[in-house]
């Protein structure tokens, strides 16, 4: 019989999960590392249903042709052995309970027939047990294998403090003589050009390159990972894109080759994506795969997760990620060379909508798998208005007319909710951006083949709103912020405010526009709100001069004044703007779909990035 390993059983938390073991087995009893083996303490439980260390068997017989599964053990000592099942309701049913002694021998156990989402096993010890290795494997004996060489395309701009980390991750992958570590290879693109050739190991070098590049953002930089992938004498068959400021178990890429190397004809352009795990509470999962919204918002297939619980571990991979204009984040997204060079290179779009418009350009399968992850730090109050704002408003309608992944009427619709949101409270910096961000728009593909992203990114930065410690605020105006703060001014992860019935709900999304008012009507009593870009104001409480916007992620605040010149300098704009968007709109979408096969190919991107110089 010819088998293959799908998935090896984790018996050591990574370090930044280390208080988190439960991702990996559950036990009142430790596992102590012995040379290259485990060591399990005597008449204890191992319970190794968790989300590294459940086989998710309904997956691999979609994704491949395989259908006989295998327990592999290599194991000294005397234990009861049990497999389990668990449905899609997470629902545990007892497979097989079997009495093992083994002496330094190898135990192979058939996994029984099942229609399961998930398979796991348990480990009750009569006594000491070693455990050398242990994993799920596949029946291949009449599966044809695919060719997988793996490229890892990896951007980075001055964050030494996770390149470096993952460095030394990528080299310990090559000390091997596994199959992985021969059709393997990392190119790091360094838009910081900060990174010295000596950070890769001796031994990793001719496996590992560093390209530095010049800083063309997110895009720019797997762009030149792409391309120096797809011309490299190692010749890939799948390019995988990530970030640099992630955690990464080595079993995810173990994982994504055996995945890749297994895959079925159905799903030979199929993408992988991993999961993103939070860094701050390493067992919740935020996305795998998401998708654009009918009314141009992103959204994950699925909800979060907390990764410690069957029932979500069963749910979520139970779950099709196979929907309308899905797209995988570039966290950790491999996909096929052949699509690549099909569907060509990345938009220059610097950074946000990247990788948006590239899945909805690409029109593929995705597949994902439990234990294939990365940890990154949560996006919870990391709003910039120059990224938000700007780069998304302005990307978004470049893809939009592009590939029409949702109707124009309705994301303008939503763009214009949110310019006049920011206008009744008083942050103009916001409602400039948005401005702005049509403005390039309108000006053409000529504007983005030019246009300097880094500067972009570093002007707009100047609009974004500062904020201070709690503490300034409070002293400059007096006041206690917990004290003004309306619990109706809050609306948490929703478009409208949760409160009040419908037409309420869309008229206080609006907000009515208090440079209206005249200044008898207003006041200067200060009025807070929570800063994070869905708080509306409460109507009773829009006509002060004065708004403060409070984070409570850092504890740090804003002081908003009423600009009525400024408002007016704003308004000439936005009309100005409605004008052109009247008149030229139908020619700057044809200039946008004729510039595009030029502005994802070869010769634009060897220009933009200087690389024939």
């Amino acid at each position: 019989m010819q088998t293959e390993t799908l998935a090896n059983i984790i018996f050591e938390p990574l370090a930044l999960a280390s208080e988190c073991t439960e991702l990996f087995y559950r036990s009142d009893s430790p596992i102590t590392r012995e040379g290259n083996a485990y060591r399990l303490v005597a008449d204890s439980t191992y319970d190794f249903c968790s989300y590294f260390n459940m086989l998710s068997i309904a997956k691999w017989k979609q994704y491949t042709n395989v259908t006989d599964f295998f327990l592999h053990l290599e194991i000294e000592g005397s234990f009861t052995l049990a497999l389990f099942a668990f449905s899609a309701d997470g629902t545990k049913t007892s497979l097989l309970e079997k009495n093992c002694i083994a002496q330094k021998g190898m135990l192979d156990i058939a996994v029984p027939q099942t229609d399961a989402c998930l398979v796991g096993m348990s480990i009750t010890t009569k006594g000491e047990c070693l455990v050398s290795k242990a994993s799920f494997e596949g029946d291949t004996t009449k599966v044809v294998a695919n060719e997988v060489r793996l490229a890892v395309a990896m951007t980075t701009f001055n964050n030494e403090r996770y390149i470096l980390p993952n460095i030394a991750l990528f080299a310990s992958l090559f000390e091997g003589d596994d199959e992985l570590a021969k059709n393997l290879a990392v190119n790091i693109v360094d838009n910081g050009r900060s990174l010295d050739a000596n950070v890769i190991p001796d031994s990793a070098r001719e496996h590992m390159q560093i390209f530095p590049n010049d800083n063309a953002g997110g895009a720019g930089g797997f762009c030149r990972g792409m391309m120096e992938s797809l011309s490299s004498d190692f010749n890939p068959t799948h390019v995988l894109l990530m970030d640099d400021d992630v955690s990464i178990s080595p079993e995810s890429f173990r994982r994504t080759f055996a995945l890749l190397k297994l895959r079925s004809n159905d799903y030979r352009e199929a993408c992988v994506n991993g999961a993103m795990l939070r860094l701050e509470k390493p067992s919740l999962q935020s996305e795998d795969v998401a998708f654009v919204r009918f009314p141009g918002l992103y959204g994950s297939v699925k909800r979060g997760f907390d990764m410690t619980k069957i029932i979500d571990i069963a749910e979520c991979e139970s779950t099709s990620v196979e929907v309308k204009n899905a797209y995988g984040a570039w966290w950790y997204c491999c996909m096929p060379a052949s699509l690549i060079a099909k569907k060509g290179l990345p938009l220059p779009v610097f950074v946000r909508c990247d990788d948006v418009e590239y899945g909805v350009r690409l029109q593929t399968k995705y597949m994902t798998l439990a234990g294939i992850c990365v940890w990154h730090a949560g996006f919870e109050g990391r709003f910039k208005g120059s990224v938000d704002h700007y780069q998304y408003v302005r990307n978004f309608m470049i893809m939009n007319t592009i590939h029409h992944a949702c109707p124009e009427r309705l994301f303008m619709l939503r763009t214009k909710q949110t310019f006049w949101r920011e206008i009744s409270q008083l942050c103009y910096g916001n409602a400039e951006l948005i401005l702005d961000a049509l403005e390039d728009y309108l000006a053409g593909p000529e504007f983005l083949m030019k246009a300097d992203g880094a500067q972009i990114i570093k002007e707009n930065a100047q609009k974004n709103e500062k904020f201070v410690s709690r503490a300034e605020v409070e002293e400059e105006l007096n006041l206690q912020l917990a004290s003004l703060l309306h619990p109706r001014s809050i609306a948490i992860n929703n478009d409208l405010p949760a409160y009040g019935n419908k037409l309420t709900r869309i008229t206080m999304a609006w907000n009515f526009d208090p440079h209206k008012l005249r200044d008898s009507q207003l006041t200067d009593t200060p009025v807070v709100l929570s800063y994070n870009n869905t708080s509306v104001l409460d109507k009773n409480t829009q006509k002060s001069r004065v708004v403060v916007a409070y984070n409570p992620e850092d504890d740090t605040a804003s002081i908003r004044r009423m600009d009525r010149e400024r408002y007016d300098a704003i308004m000439k704009r936005l009309k100005d703007v409605k004008k052109r968007m009247k008149k030229d709109g139908a020619s700057v979408k044809k200039a946008w779909s004729d510039a595009f096969p030029y502005l994802i190919s070869q010769p634009f991107w060897r220009g933009y990035l200087h690389l024939d110089q």
